[in-house]
């Protein structure tokens, strides 16, 4: 998983005080949401913003599927009548008891004045626990930013054109990565890896687990766990191997 294994890092280096820069999935985060509510009612004719606000409350619903085929009924109007998407729900809103619940919310959070008012309309948290735990995360990380020296954890992606003295990759475990029934072919994992594992300038350390949660896995009990085929392709004169027992950890 894109993020799979940052939560784990992240709780151990808060557990030794380890200042470290880790940026969210933002796409999925609360703070997104808020975001893009405010992008809307700055600009009621951005389409695209409004429509990422209705399928969050869509997400919230049941029935999903119906829902999103009276919403995509709406494009029709946004195109044939030359309307945004606000006034072509607006418009459909008489003759359609779901669509005119949506309307009545989304009324409600263009004309709410209180910051609290708009939060519970909107919803961006589902409980309480992760709200604290978003903003928690937030200002750790841009106090830790504002430290000095620090840790920075990074997707693969995120790491191109970047440098470090000590570059740490984890997750080389098979079926883990690469990753089995991706969209992203063996070779552009391989290449990822490879870009990688040369942004160390001093020491590279490649991990694999022989047990991890199925949560970070494609399989149901993730035992016994086998070294990435891509780590057995590099030559044993280039790698010097450690066992770290689980007790030191």
């Amino acid at each position: 998983p894109k993020w799979g294994f940052a939560e784990p890092i992240k709780k151990e280096f808060r557990k030794y005080h380890i200042n470290y820069e880790c940026r969210p999935d933002v796409e999925k985060t609360g703070l997104k949401i808020l975001d893009t509510a405010r992008i809307w009612l700055e600009k009621p004719q951005d389409n695209f913003a409004l429509r990422e606000i209705i399928e969050i409350f869509i997400d919230r619903e049941k029935g999903q599927g119906l829902n999103k085929n009276k919403i995509s009924k709406l494009w029709q109007d946004v195109i044939n009548d030359n309307i945004s998407l606000w006034e072509a729900l607006q418009k459909r809103s008489n003759n359609d008891n779901f669509l005119s619940e949506l309307y009545n919310k989304l009324k409600r959070l263009k004309e709410s004045r209180e910051p609290q008012e708009f939060i519970n309309i909107i919803r961006p948290w589902e409980t309480k626990d992760k709200f604290l735990t978003e903003i928690g995360e937030w200002l750790e990380e841009a106090q830790s930013r504002e430290s000095g020296e620090l840790v920075r954890i990074l997707t693969m992606h995120g790491a191109k054109g970047l440098e470090a003295d000590y570059v740490f990759i984890v997750g080389l475990d098979k079926d883990v990565f690469p990753v089995v029934n991706n969209e992203v072919s063996q070779e552009e994992q391989a290449r990822l890896l490879f870009v990688s594992m040369t942004r160390a300038k001093r020491a590279l350390y490649l991990f694999h687990a022989r047990k991890r949660s199925s949560k970070r896995t494609y399989h149901r009990n993730s035992y016994a766990l086998k070294l990435s085929p891509f780590v057995k392709a590099i030559s044993t004169e280039y790698i010097s191997k450690e066992y770290i027992p689980a007790k030191n950890r």
